[in-house]
C-alpha cells in the first residue's frame, strides 16, 4: 500500500539514530567552531585547519538536524488542526527551520539538553507561521472583535479583579447578533484566535487592525534566549497540556485545573477557589474537592504515561506562572 507524504517523511526521519547526550555535546561544540570561524572570517580564505573545522561543523550541524526531526513533527502534530491552509508537511517544514536555528544557536558549555533548547524554537517558528496564516486570512472584522473582546476582560478585570463570565462578555462585547445565547457562541468562536494573538504578542495592548500584522510579524525567538530555566518550564507546560488533553480527564476537572494554574485564555491570572465554584455554580468548598481529585488524576497519568513526575510537584503551587492554554467552557 502507498504511503502518503507524511508516513513517508516519518520513514526517512527514523533512520537516523537519536544522539546520547555526550553526542550532543561534542557535536554542539563542533557547531560552535564552525560558527566562531564564520564569524571571524566569513569570507575566507581558510587555511586546511580552518576548512577542517567548517567541514566537521556542517557534518555535525546535519547530524544534530536529522536526529531531532522526530521532535520537530512531534510538535507540529499539536498544532495542526489550527493551520487552515496548508498540509503537516508544510507546518513540519517551518518547524524544521526552528530546529535549523536551534543547532546553530545551542551552547553545550551551559549544561542543558539541547531537545529543551530545540524545543522553544521549534515551537516559536510553528507558532509564527500559524500566526502569519491567521493574520493573513483573518478578516478585518473578526480582529476588530477579537480587539474589543480583550479590551472588555482587561477592563473588567482592572475594575473588578475578576475574570468576566461567558454571559457578560456577551452582553459587553459590540456584535451585531441580538440572541444572548447566539452572542455566547460568537464568544466561544474568539477564544481560539484571541489565545492565538495573546500568546504570540502579548505585549501589544492594543491589537489595531493596521497595527496587528506588523506586530505579530515581528515575533521572533529573540537572540538572547539564554534563560534555559524558562524553556525547561516551557517544555514542562507543554507536557502538562497533554496530561490535561488525555480522553481519561473529566470536562470538569479539566475546568478547574486550568482556572486554578491560571491556563485559560483570557489573561493568564490564576482564579480562587470561590470564583471557580461560582462559574460553574457550585461551593467553594465543592470546587477544592474537584481540584484535588484533579491534581490526583493527573499524578496517576504522569506515572502511567511514562511522564516525568517532577512535572506534576512542580505545579502543585497554584500561584505559579504558567503560561496559558484554551479555556473549555463548563456549565453546571
Amino acid at each position: 500500500m502507498a504511503k502518503d507524504g507524511v508516513g513517508w517523511y516519518l520513514d526517512q526521519i527514523g533512520r537516523y539514530p537519536l544522539l546520547t547526550p555526550a553526542e550532543e555535546i561534542h557535536l554542539g561544540q563542533l557547531v560552535q567552531a564552525m560558527q566562531r570561524l564564520k564569524v571571524d572570517n566569513p569570507d575566507g580564505p581558510y587555511s586546511k585547519e580552518q576548512t577542517r573545522i567548517i567541514r566537521a561543523g556542517r557534518k555535525a550541524h546535519h547530524r544534530m538536524v536529522c536526529a531531532n526531526l522526530r521532535l520537530v513533527v512531534n510538535v507540529s502534530k499539536k498544532y495542526a488542526a489550527q493551520y487552515q491552509n496548508g498540509s503537516l508537511l508544510d507546518l513540519i517544514q517551518e518547524g524544521a527551520k526552528g530546529l535549523t536555528r536551534a543547532v546553530e544557536k545551542f551552547d553545550p558549555t551551559l549544561g542543558y539538553k539541547f531537545s529543551t533548547y530545540a524545543f522553544w524554537w521549534i515551537r516559536q517558528s510553528v507558532q509564527r507561521s500559524l500566526i502569519l496564516e491567521r493574520t493573513i486570512y483573518l478578516p478585518n472584522g473578526c480582529v476588530d472583535k477579537i480587539k474589543h473582546l480583550r479590551d472588555y476582560i482587561a477592563d473588567h478585570h482592572q475594575r473588578t479583579g475578576k475574570l468576566p463570565t461567558l454571559s457578560q462578555m456577551a452582553e459587553n462585547v459590540p456584535m451585531r447578533v441580538v440572541d444572548p445565547k447566539q452572542r455566547e457562541q460568537a464568544i466561544l468562536d474568539l477564544m481560539p484566535h484571541l489565545m492565538e494573538l495573546r500568546s504570540l504578542d502579548g505585549a501589544v495592548d492594543g491589537l489595531e487592525t493596521k497595527k496587528a500584522g506588523k506586530a505579530l510579524l515581528a515575533f521572533v525567538p529573540g537572540e538572547s534566549t539564554d534563560c534555559l530555566e524558562e524553556l525547561e518550564r516551557a517544555e514542562d507546560d507543554e507536557l502538562l497540556y497533554s496530561l490535561l488533553e488525555h480522553p481519561s480527564m473529566p470536562e470538569e476537572l479539566r475546568y478547574v485545573i486550568e482556572q486554578r494554574f491560571g491556563l485559560g485564555p483570557l489573561l493568564g491570572q490564576p482564579v480562587s477557589f470561590h470564583e471557580i465554584g461560582r462559574h460553574l455554580g457550585i461551593s467553594r468548598g465543592r470546587a477544592k474537592t474537584l481540584f484535588d481529585q484533579a491534581m490526583r488524576r493527573l499524578r496517576y497519568l504522569a506515572r502511567t504515561h511514562t511522564y516525568p513526575e517532577a512535572l506534576v510537584e512542580v505545579h502543585d503551587d497554584p500561584a505559579t506562572e504558567l503560561g496559558t492554554q484554551r479555556e473549555k467552557p463548563c456549565s453546571n
